[in-house]
């Protein structure tokens, strides 16, 4: 049984926060630690094309749309927003895409 998209997001973003908490003094954010795993989130989110600067934008507007720091619920929250904003099924003019240029 495969998982769906926002299972192997949520699954690399818990792990991906597990690895974060255990260095205290790294001199970037989530968002940016996260991007040492660009290729797992590429590969998550079935896009080749997914860039650095995309993955920190999602990731840093999930983070300040989420108050909550529970793991638990942070991952699932982080899970769906990346999903959302990924635009997985979407065309790459639409959508986050298109956000992004237009920022």
């Amino acid at each position: 049984m495969s998982l769906s998209v926002h299972q192997r997001i949520r699954i690399l973003i818990e792990q991906t926060n597990d690895a974060f908490s255990c260095y205290d003094s790294v001199n970037a954010d989530f968002a940016e630690f996260a991007t040492l795993a660009l290729a797992d989130f590429r590969d998550a989110l079935k896009n080749p094309n997914l860039t650095r600067g995309q993955l920190t934008h999602m990731l840093r507007r999930g983070m300040t749309k989420h108050s909550n720091k529970d793991p638990d619920s942070w991952a699932a929250f982080m899970a769906a927003h990346i999903a959302k904003a990924a635009n997985i099924d979407s065309a790459p003019e639409s959508g986050f895409y298109r956000q992004i240029k237009e920022d």
